[in-house]
Formats: C-alpha cells, sequence, structure tokens
C-alpha cells in the first residue's frame, strides 16, 4: 500500500509513528494555511495546541524544542493581536522572549503589540499616563532590539515612531536619519526624517526634503500631501488645493487626518499645518474645491 502523503517511512517502506516534533510541523503548516485565509480565530488554536504539547519543563531546556515552542508563543501572539487580544497576546511575546532572548523579532512584535495598546487606550479615553506608559514599554522593546540588531533601519523607524509619539522629536529625528543612513534609498525615510525636520523647526530644510521626494516621484501622495500642508502655510493657495486633491485622488486613506496621524505617524507640527488646511477647505470651498473632504483627526500626542 501506498504511504499517506508526508509521512515518514523506514527502508522497508514501513510507515512509522509520527513524532512530537514532525506533529508539531505540521500544526505550523494548519496554522500559516489558515492565517493565509484569514481564519485567525482556528490558527489561535492550531498555536495552542503545540504550546500545550510542548510546554514542559523538559521542552522549555532543550535548545530544539525551545526554539519551536518560543516561535509557538510568537505565532500565537501575531494572531491574537489580529484578534485584538492585546494583553494575551502581550504575555504569548514574553514568553517566546524568555524562551529566546536574543530574536530581536520577538521584542518587535510585543513593542508593536504596546503600541496597539497605547493607541487603544487612547481610543478609550483612558488617562494619558497609562497609555504614555504603553509606549515607554514599546520603546524599551525597540532599544533592546537595537542591541540586538544595531545596523536595522526598521528598528529604527520604529523607535522614532514611538518617539513622535512621546514628543521627543529631537531623538525621533536622530532615529529617522539612522534610518536613513542604513538605507539611503527608502523615500519612506527620507520623509519622516523631512517631516521631523519640519517639526524640530528647520522648516527651509523640511520643505526642500519633501521637495527632493516630489522630484523623484512627482505622484508621491504622502509628500504630495506634506506639500500641499507647507504651500498653506506660505500663501500658495492654488498649488496646496491642487497637491491636496491629488493627493487624495491616489491614495484616498489621505482624507482621513487619523490615518496620516496613527499609520503615517507624522508630527505635530506638520498635523497642525494639515488642519489650517481641512479647516481653510470647508470655509473657501470655491477657492480649494475638493479639501474639504479632509475629516478632523481625533488623535493624542502624549
Amino acid at each position: 500500500a501506498t504511504p499517506p502523503a508526508g509521512a515518514d517511512v523506514d527502508r522497508s517502506g514501513a510507515v512509522l509513528p509520527r513524532t512530537p516534533l514532525r506533529k508539531s510541523f505540521e500544526l505550523f503548516k494548519e496554522a500559516l494555511a489558515l492565517v493565509e485565509k484569514g481564519d485567525f480565530a482556528s490558527a489561535e488554536e492550531k498555536y495552542t495546541v503545540i504550546v500545550e504539547e510542548f510546554q514542559t519543563p523538559q521542552n522549555r531546556n532543550r535548545p530544539e524544542t525551545r526554539t519551536l515552542l518560543a516561535r509557538a508563543f510568537s505565532d500565537r501572539g501575531n494572531t491574537r493581536v489580529t484578534l485584538m487580544k492585546l494583553d494575551e497576546a502581550l504575555l504569548d511575546f514574553s514568553e517566546a522572549i524568555e524562551l529566546q532572548p536574543q530574536d530581536k523579532e520577538f521584542y518587535i512584535n510585543r513593542a508593536l503589540a504596546y503600541e496597539d495598546k497605547g493607541a487603544s487606550s487612547l481610543a478609550e479615553g483612558t488617562e494619558y499616563s497609562l497609555a504614555r506608559q504603553f509606549m515607554e514599554a514599546a520603546l524599551d522593546d525597540y532599544e533592546h532590539g537595537l542591541v540586538l540588531d544595531p545596523s536595522n533601519p526598521r528598528l529604527h523607524v520604529n523607535r522614532g515612531d514611538v518617539l513622535t509619539s512621546l514628543g521627543r522629536h529631537t531623538e525621533a529625528l536622530q532615529s529617522y536619519r539612522r534610518a536613513l543612513t542604513l538605507d539611503s534609498y527608502s523615500q519612506t525615510n527620507y520623509a519622516k526624517v523631512a517631516l521631523t525636520e519640519v517639526q524640530v523647526g528647520n522648516l527651509d530644510r523640511g520643505r526642500y526634503m519633501v521637495d527632493v521626494l516630489l522630484r523623484k516621484n512627482p505622484n508621491y501622495p504622502e509628500m504630495l500631501l506634506a506639500s500641499a500642508a507647507l504651500h498653506w502655510a506660505t500663501g500658495d493657495f492654488a498649488s496646496a488645493a491642487d497637491e491636496a486633491n491629488m493627493s487624495m485622488m491616489y491614495d484616498p486613506r489621505l482624507t482621513s487626518m487619523d490615518f496620516v496621524a496613527n499609520d503615517l505617524r507624522w508630527p505635530p507640527m506638520m498635523m497642525a499645518l494639515l488642519d489650517n488646511l481641512r479647516i481653510a477647505g470647508a470655509s473657501k470651498r470655491d477657492r480649494v474645491r475638493t479639501v474639504e473632504r479632509l475629516s478632523p483627526s481625533t488623535s493624542g500626542y502624549l
């Protein structure tokens, strides 16, 4: 008889019993397939089976099973973040870090979850001090990740984003500049530096950098919106209106100032300039046309 697909066989062709590691490998494959299908609840259950099967003192001390168990905790944590089970996700990432403290990805994952906790705390009207604690915890994890991998531009950008949320803009600029040094071809890193230059008072330098990006990529939606805000601030209303409308045509998400603040992580000075443009668009529609599509932001800075 033909052995089942994927089964282990000996030299005689006899099917060998599945080892625990083999079973866990199959469960990981099934969980990943469920994640790709968007069935995160079922994926969480698969990862839980792995955790429960390997969560023994012996397995926590054996190198190969420690690695497997850490990965199961981390993958379950990522799934729980998607399901907005943030407290459970944080516990999972902490378990993964305890098992594999030299893996920077686990610190990144926990930091992202802490950021989500901070954002959800603000959205729920929780005291700013609690949201700030979550952001500071995220900062600690990013900095721990940088100890493990100091040349990782993603970590420098993430650190800069958290520092921006905490109002520490000079330090954020240093992080973004470091990320740009490490990945000089990244337009996103260049944009982060440009907008934070405006925030710390280097308006001319920030505007110049925005112009450089638009010369390289005239249809860059985020920078079109940034240029619109800067043009409006200097009295060039026609250019501001045209650029704002183009930016929102290319990327409709830019009509939401919450998206700009929370997802693109614009600093407060740029958000204030953008809000001036929004207010003008609502009151002078004959001159600004569709700029009134901008929705006001409900976000706050810590």
